[in-house]
């Protein structure tokens, strides 16, 4: 039996800045685009309440984010 894995990449802009997340089997990446600077998270819950943009947390600046 062989395991499916599907990847995820959703890229927004935070000011003029890109960035994208990302999942994959070992996990969620919240990466900025100019220098691939990547937070790392198990779950996407995780990943929306402890990933950070210049110091803010996702799940603070959410409405803020140009999608």
């Amino acid at each position: 039996m062989s395991a499916f894995f599907i990847f995820i990449k959703l890229s927004f802009f935070k000011s003029v800045t890109e960035y994208w997340i990302s999942q994959n089997e070992d996990g969620y990446y919240l990466t900025r685009s100019k220098d691939s600077m990547t937070q790392d998270f198990e779950t996407s819950e995780a990943l929306f309440e402890n990933g950070t943009i210049d110091g803010k947390h996702l799940s603070v600046i959410y409405p803020d984010i140009d999608w």
